[in-house]
């Protein structure tokens, strides 16, 4: 049986936290979601933050067309032979040049240097207050990956 993982990163893939910052939004997750295992990591480099098996597609952002998964696969692997220092990408289906932690995942993913996570969340996450309280007590803009292995 797969367990689900509530995965909250930066919007910034380069962006980290003050330990400071990371205790009081824990703290404030425990509250938010009582009787829940928070945990949070740091990586030394950005890092694909996927949704396991809830992968669904990956659109462009602008045309809202969805874009082929080799060409996705191929983008990400070479970002990865490099740390993913470089997201940098252009879109086939408009031309469009974004990064890979742009493009529109459903569900969401995205890409990090840091993550708190939720262990057995609830199914509908956490609501839009409660995500954007999270990201003031961290102090930068977060993106909910909700991620089941």
């Amino acid at each position: 049986m797969s367990t689900p993982l509530l995965r909250l990163i930066p919007t910034d893939p380069h962006w980290e936290p003050e330990p400071a910052a990371i205790e009081r939004a824990r703290a404030l997750l425990g509250r938010l979601l009582p009787d829940r295992e928070i945990g949070h990591q740091a990586y030394r480099s950005v890092f694909f933050i996927d949704q396991g098996e809830n992968f669904e597609e990956v659109r462009c952002p602008r045309c809202r067309t969805v874009l082929d998964v080799g060409w996705w696969g191929e983008r990400v692997n070479r970002a990865a032979e490099h740390g993913f220092a470089d997201l940098a990408v252009r879109c086939p289906s408009c031309d469009l040049d974004t990064t890979l932690n742009d493009l529109d995942y459903r569900l969401p993913a995205g890409f990090a240097r840091f993550e708190l996570t939720v262990a057995d969340p609830p199914p509908d996450g956490l609501p839009a207050a409660g995500l954007s309280a999270i990201g003031q007590a961290l102090g930068h803009e977060i993106r909910a990956v909700l991620t089941r292995y």
